[in-house]
């Protein structure tokens, strides 16, 4: 055990270099994490040359930094992070906006008490605020800047415009191939399929074949024809994929999220033919196993290398398990258990999919008599995991790329989801499920099926709910 403790301390070390030992990225990220603003601004727009579409982009980056000094109690470096974030969105944004969003989240830094007023106070000028002043790259990056901070029902708005402005900008005659993808992407979430076919007719080749196919796969889903197998859409070449299919097609499946299932469900999950669990660590960290069972056939563990892999393995069961789930950038080569790499190539807006997600999307498009979630709390509740997985989660959560703090209990855990939502658009993530859901293409305990039935807005307060006042 004191040779293990080692080997992870040493790895560790490994994943904790400070960023100029990381290469001129680190080395960049570091210089505009602490330059000055007007030098921050001028070295982005002049030295590095960025078009402003990526400024943009790089607005979302700010944020998140200026959210990890919000939780810090560092006030000046939330601050001056926070006025790069919003001066990056675009040159449009009035004065007095600009100066509420960063008075609002001092303020509440300072006295949490205020963060109702503010919230009433922020979603109310957001609303104001004329939608033409922004475009539909500086809409979704303003959406991203206030999930950050908690303000969600402004962030919910600002995210209703960004979609409303890609709906409009894919219907001009110039539109590029990014700005048709971006409409097809808002008409998808909104189940505006046939609005979706006349973008796709009336582009022409501007769309990709590889797009094209996604485009056609996702509708089928949501139609629900199940007339289709993925081999019509999704010619299967990656490694261990006929595993995969073998362990899924016309199976009864089981997938459970890493969220504490709502009930005693752990002899029903063990009677499915096939369980995923979403990164499994062991059956000693499932707390409870009347709660979450103790079958397991595929586990999603994400992009990890081959010296993750094994540092793990005294942790991990490795014995019933059959297949590994790992994202493009997984890296194995140790043979441990065979991967199956997912693709990540998923109609959710501007946005990553998130773990349980990504691994529902694939299943389905590899057609299984039964689909059924358990787990899954769609971010609304702050204890997210059992006591155990949480403790492991806290000192060990680098093993799968995430900073130390990603399940941190107490008020910071607040902060880095808050943070998490800038990375994984909440809403966008909710959407896909509930579209899925509403398809009839799985189902769910009632605690999920509760949140699953709710309206995106009412999702978006049951998520201030959860956030509360930090």
């Amino acid at each position: 055990m004191k040779s293990d403790l080692k080997e992870i301390a040493k790895l560790k070390k490994k994943h904790s270099k400070w960023p100029w030992e990381t290469g001129l990225g680190g080395v960049k990220h570091w210089l505009l994490q602490n330059l000055p603003v007007f030098f921050v601004l001028w070295l982005l727009k002049n030295f590095l040359v960025v078009s402003e579409y990526k400024l943009k982009r790089e607005s979302y980056k700010f944020f998140k930094y200026s959210n990890v000094a919000y939780g810090a109690k560092q006030n000046r470096r939330c601050d001056r992070l926070l006025v790069i974030g919003l001066r990056l969105v675009g040159q449009n944004m009035p004065d007095s906006y600009f100066d509420l969003v960063r008075k609002a989240v001092q303020s509440t830094l300072i006295d949490l008490k205020k963060r109702d007023e503010f919230n009433e106070t922020v979603l109310k000028k957001t609303d104001q605020l004329d939608h033409s002043l922004f475009d539909a790259t500086s809409w979704y990056q303003l959406s991203r800047g206030l999930f950050c901070f908690g303000f969600l029902g402004a962030a919910w708005v600002a995210r209703e415009n960004s979609l409303d402005s890609s709906i409009l900008e894919a219907q001009l005659t110039d539109a590029n191939s990014t700005t048709l993808f971006r409409g097809i992407q808002a008409h998808i979430e909104r189940r505006e399929l046939t609005k979706v076919n006349k973008i796709v007719l009336d582009s022409g080749r501007q769309i990709s074949a590889n797009i094209l196919r996604l485009i056609q796969e996702t509708i089928a889903l949501l139609q629900s024809d199940r007339h289709h197998s993925v081999e019509v859409f999704r010619p299967e070449t990656r490694l261990n994929s006929e595993i995969f299919k073998g362990l899924i097609y016309g199976k009864n499946v089981a997938i459970v999220g890493p969220g504490l299932p709502h009930g005693d469900y752990g002899k029903e999950i063990d009677e499915f033919d096939t369980v995923i669990r979403i990164k499994f660590i062991g059956n000693e960290m499932l707390d409870d196993q009347n709660l979450y069972g103790s079958k397991t056939d595929i586990t999603y563990l994400g992009a990890i290398t081959d010296l993750q892999l094994q540092e793990m393995g005294h942790q991990k069961d490795h014995e019933t398990i059959k297949l590994i789930l790992g994202s493009q950038k997984t890296r194995s080569s140790n043979n441990l258990k065979p991967i199956y790499e997912i693709a990540s190539d998923i109609l959710l807006y501007r946005t990553p999919t998130t773990s349980g997600l990504r691994t529902l999307n694939e299943v389905l498009k590899f057609l299984p008599s039964n689909l059924k979630l358990y787990g899954f709390d769609f971010y609304v509740t702050s204890t997210p995991y059992s006591k155990q997985m949480t403790e492991f989660y806290e000192t060990s959560s680098w093993l799968f790329g995430h900073p130390n703090d990603f399940v941190a209990n107490g008020v910071y855990f607040k902060f880095a989801r808050a943070r998490d939502f800038s990375v994984h658009d909440p809403v966008s993530n909710f959407c896909f499920a509930q579209n899925l859901y509403k398809a009839g293409l799985f189902d769910i305990e009632p605690y999920g099926k509760s949140i699953l039935e709710l309206t995106p807005y009412q999702y978006v307060e049951r998520l201030e709910e959860m956030l509360g006042d930090w």
